[in-house]
């Protein structure tokens, strides 16, 4: 067998010297292309299983781009301890063809194995394990990654292995890159590095951890910052320096994209000041708001620049941006700047169809911003997925929902969310906007409508409900449903609940020996039905009693108070 060179073995400082190895067994002729400090580890492996090393020349070079296989790192860092690491290579094989199906079996079979080779080789760890971790990763079995990393890191302390030789470093990082880096593994991995390393060699990996964690998309907390800052300081570096290098390393990395919300704060100072001198920054923002900054802070950051004055410059460009800020990942909770912005390119906004489910189903829920929206002639592609969060405008009412009041959809759906506690609690706002407090009228309108809904369906305590019902400022809401609602006369509800006459009804709540003899069910909503009456009749002399003291106040709502007492009174007594 002839064996030709590949390439010219012209020398690099990142590139491998490749062999090709020839073996045989029997008749057969193997040869396999060997970088040239893994050709001992290969014939020693390769003749376990029967083949006969033959001959071996340098056919080229090769960049050393692929992991390194558990056995090929012992065999060039820890090659006394080859003897001893062989035999597990039989265990890598067998969790590589389980761990698609049954990781939790493999973990459980990998305990011994792992703490008997901490046993006989403690330095092997980290490199069988992240083997291990390899073969889990290529299964989509993410979910084990952190567990051993975790141990990696317990071995590397427990046996003061050298944390900042490369050997390790590779290993660790390679976790790094499947994102099974978690705050804890961090601060963890950080305070072995800050016990064995120089002040320096700790900051430089601390901070090359970091940035790699990001560039992987990792998770980003306030824990990184801590980190930087600490081992900053016996080096005498300013933290703000720290920081402004850092963003600038990972500002286009998804770890930036996704970084938690006390990250920004603690980085808020530096990321004003880097967005502000580059232009580019500024664009990549626009283009990418970090899912988890505050609207108010991301507003903040570019207001002033030249890339928002250029794009606010164009409304249909300015249109469009908005457009993906509201449907990009993460939760939009509404500031005025973004009701004016939609105000600003309502024309541009006119028409557009837009998807009211955004990144992992998080719906558009706020009620100021889909009031703009709509007053902006925007509708959506599924509406029913749209989300209503009376609470946020409770905190924040920066419109009068008056583009929902028109919205026959927004308008239904505003009203399916109103409850009673919700009006009473927040009256003075319900009765300061004309259109809110419509939407109001129609909830108590629905009460009516739906009052033996409303009564007999509720789990719970259905003297609470009428209790709440009992409050005069509803009046000032829905004068006539309020009326209705407390005009309840038990026989026509009774009839229309068992579907009776009302003569029947009048019957069984008179003679309770006879409802009784209808059967436990009847006799039950007689029951209850007689429990009702009772506390309407109480629950009106609270209203006269509560409207008393409401109509001594001055002014417009003073004198509906007061004539609402005479209402009252003329119709119950």
């Amino acid at each position: 067998m002839n064996i030709d060179t590949l390439a010219s073995p012209t020398a690099s400082a990142s590139d491998a010297e490749v062999h090709a190895a020839r073996f045989t067994i029997g008749d057969i002729t193997v040869v396999r292309l060997v970088p040239t400090k893994l050709l001992h580890v290969t014939e020693t492996v390769l003749e376990t299983v029967g083949l006969t090393p033959a001959t071996t020349r340098q056919v080229g070079r090769t960049a050393a781009t692929q992991p390194m296989g558990f056995i090929d790192w012992v065999a060039i860092h820890r090659p006394d301890d080859l003897t001893v690491a062989l035999p597990y290579l039989g265990e890598l094989s067998r969790a590589q063809g389980a761990v698609a199906s049954k990781p939790t079996r493999v973990k459980n079979r990998m305990k011994p194995v792992i703490a008997k080779l901490e046993e006989e080789a403690p330095h092997c760890v980290p490199a069988f394990i992240t083997e291990l971790a390899r073969h889990l990763a290529m299964a989509g079995r993410a979910g084990f990654l952190t567990h051993y990393l975790k141990q990696i890191v317990k071995v590397i302390s427990q046996y003061d292995l050298p944390i900042g030789s490369p050997e390790y470093q590779e290993l660790l990082f390679e976790f790094v890159s499947w994102r099974a880096m978690t705050s804890r593994v961090l601060r963890d991995e950080v305070d072995i590095v800050e016990r064995s390393l120089e002040p320096q060699a700790a900051f430089d990996y601390a901070y090359k951890l970091i940035v790699a964690q990001a560039q992987a998309g990792g998770i980003l907390d306030k824990a990184a910052v801590i980190i930087l800052h600490r081992l900053g300081r016996p080096l005498g570096l300013k933290p703000a320096d720290i920081i402004d290098r850092l963003l600038a390393d990972i500002i286009y990395s998804k770890g930036f994209t996704t970084a938690e919300p006390e990250f920004f704060t603690r980085v808020e100072s530096s990321l004003r000041r880097i967005v502000q001198a580059d232009r580019e920054r500024q664009d990549h923002l626009l283009a990418v708001r970090p899912v988890y900054m505050s609207l108010e802070f991301y507003h903040e950051l570019l207001v002033d620049t030249e890339a928002w004055r250029e794009l606010t410059s164009d409304n249909r460009a300015f249109a469009h941006w908005i457009c993906q800020l509201i449907t990009a990942p993460g939760v939009v909770y509404t500031q005025p700047w973004l009701i004016d912005a939609i105000y600003r390119a309502k024309d541009e906004l006119d028409g557009v169809v837009l998807p009211a489910i955004k990144h992992k189903f998080r719906c558009i829920n706020s009620p100021d911003l889909l009031n703009a929206l709509a007053d902006a002639g925007v509708t959506w592609e599924k509406p029913d997925d749209l989300g209503w969060w009376w609470d946020g405008w409770y905190r924040d009412h920066y419109t009068n929902l008056a583009g929902v009041a028109a919205d026959p959809y927004l308008r239904a759906k505003a009203i399916r969310e109103l409850s009673v506690t919700d009006i009473i609690s927040h009256i003075d706002l319900f009765l300061a906007n004309e259109p809110v407090r419509q939407l109001a009228a129609a909830f108590l309108d629905r009460v009516y409508e739906n009052r033996q809904v409303y009564l007999f369906s509720y789990i719970g305590s259905f003297g609470s409900r009428i209790a709440d019902l009992a409050h005069p400022e509803l009046w000032l809401i829905n004068a006539q449903a309020m009326n209705q609602i407390f005009a309840f006369d038990p026989v026509i509800e009774l009839a229309a609940y068992i579907k009776v006459s009302k003569r029947k009804a009048a019957r069984l709540l008179e003679d309770a020996d006879y409802a009784n003899s209808c059967g436990p069910d009847i006799a039950k909503v007689v029951v209850k039905m007689r429990e009702i009456e009772r506390l309407f009749t109480e629950n009106r002399a609270v209203v006269r009693e509560s409207a008393v003291g409401y109509s001594e106040r001055e002014g417009h709502w003073g004198t509906i108070i007061r004539n609402i007492i005479k209402d009252i009174e003329k119709r119950f007594g």
